[in-house]
This record gives structure tokens, C-alpha cells and sequence, in this order.
């Protein structure tokens, strides 16, 4: 499924990025060898953003903003045959974020790429600023909780991203990685994405376990 590009337009025109960066963006993520982490990816999280976010501090202008960015660069840098691609892709934003943004907000977007390393680990959420941190994990979250035949069709993105790996340490890993999920007390921790996404998630993950 293919985002309208509108929708694109709109991420990058809130994140407001420079022109050079805006292309080396879509350079990165348009790139062939992206079969999910790449534009539908970031147009379809922003997309929820903006649906679910309605009625909440998350969508305000500044904040948006600050998620915009997040977005765009949590993936920027992606191999998967390396274990830092989080590090890199917080590198490369800190390279390039804009000049106008002042330091803390740079270095929240920062921290936020970090953090979608493990969206499950503790984060405190006693600030606005640290509960739109839980917000857009649990954004990059929402796709585990698609229509069962778009949940299947990105699983089959992914095992392409992962092509290096041999059939049986694919099994293993995914594996691993799904009962992770299955065994998370909140699997989402923003109400309005809970609501929407953690019924079916639920039921995707276990359809899927039980194939393997």
C-alpha cells in the first residue's frame, strides 16, 4: 500500500529541514533495499500521528514538530546486518538537525531515536515531553497491530531486509523477538494507540507464533 505522497509532504514540511537534508532523506529511505523501513513507513506513522494524536498535547506545534523529526530519522541510518544502527541514525540527526531548534529539543530527538532500540524498556513519563517520548514508540509500534494481511505482507518486507540470515536463525530470531512482545505487560502505553492498535496486535503476534 502506497502512502499518498501528501502525506509525506506534510512530515517534512513540519519538521522543516533544511532542503539539503529533506533530500538526503528521501535519498536514504526511498532506497531499494528498503522493503519496510522506508517512506510508506514514516508517512503511515505520521499518518496515526495525526489520527490518534487528535484531542491530545502531542499534536500541538512544537511537539509535532519535535515528532516529526523523530520520525524521519529514527530509521535514517538502517543495515540490518549491524546492532547500531539507532546510534548512527541519532548521529546523523544531531549532523543535521536545524539551526533554529534550540539544544534541548535536539537532543530530545536524540534520545528519542535512541530509545526505539527497545520500546519496551521503562521510560518515565512525569513530563510532556517524556510521555511524547512513549507516544512515538508506541507510534513505531502500531504496524504490529495492522489488518492481518498488511501485519503478513510486512513481515515478508522484513525477512527480505533480512535476507542475509538463513532460513532457520530468521525462525530463531523473529521468534525471540515476537514472544518479547507477547510477554510485555503493556505492549502500548499511550491510551488512544492502545485503544486502536493492542487488540489486534495481540492477535497478530499470537497467529504468527503459532506458525513457527
Amino acid at each position: 500500500m502506497r502512502m499518498p505522497a501528501a502525506t509525506l509532504h506534510d512530515l517534512l514540511l513540519t519538521a522543516a529541514l533544511p532542503a539539503h537534508v529533506r533530500l538526503d532523506l528521501l535519498r536514504r529511505m526511498g532506497s531499494p533495499d528498503r522493503h519496510y523501513h522506508g517512506l510508506d513507513h514514516l508517512a503511515a506513522l505520521w499518518t496515526r500521528h495525526k489520527r490518534y494524536g487528535l484531542g491530545t498535547p502531542f499534536v500541538s506545534r512544537r511537539l509535532s514538530r519535535l515528532i516529526a523529526c523523530a520520525i524521519l530519522f529514527h530509521d535514517a541510518v538502517y543495515d540490518p546486518t549491524r546492532t547500531d544502527n539507532e546510534v548512527r541514525s541519532a548521529g546523523l540527526w544531531e549532523k543535521s538537525a536545524p539551526i533554529d531548534l534550540p539544544r534541548r529539543d535536539v537532543a530530545w530527538v536524540a534520545n528519542t531515536i535512541l530509545a526505539t532500540a527497545d520500546h519496551l524498556a521503562p521510560h518515565p513519563a512525569r513530563t510532556l515531553r517524556q510521555r511524547a517520548r512513549r507516544w512515538m514508540l508506541d507510534l513505531d509500534l502500531t504496524p504490529l497491530g495492522d489488518e492481518p494481511g498488511l501485519f503478513d505482507r510486512n513481515t515478508r518486507a522484513l525477512r527480505t531486509e533480512y535476507r542475509h540470515l538463513a532460513d532457520a536463525e530468521w525462525r530463531r530470531q523473529r521468534r525471540a523477538f515476537l514472544h518479547k512482545l507477547q510477554n510485555a505487560r503493556g505492549l502500548y502505553r499511550s491510551h488512544p494507540i492502545a485503544a486502536a492498535f493492542a487488540s489486534r496486535a495481540r492477535r497478530n503476534l499470537s497467529r504468527e507464533v503459532g506458525t513457527r
